[in-house]
């Protein structure tokens, strides 16, 4: 199912941009 690897690859992209900046709402505002 190359849809769903797509959308996991997405995800781990944003959790990575994430991870590089200094803000700790960042998941937050994801989540919300």
């Amino acid at each position: 199912m190359p849809g769903s690897i797509q959308s996991i690859e997405r995800a781990a992209a944003v959790l990575r941009l994430l991870g590089s900046t200094d803000r700790p709402l960042g998941l937050g505002e994801i989540a919300a």
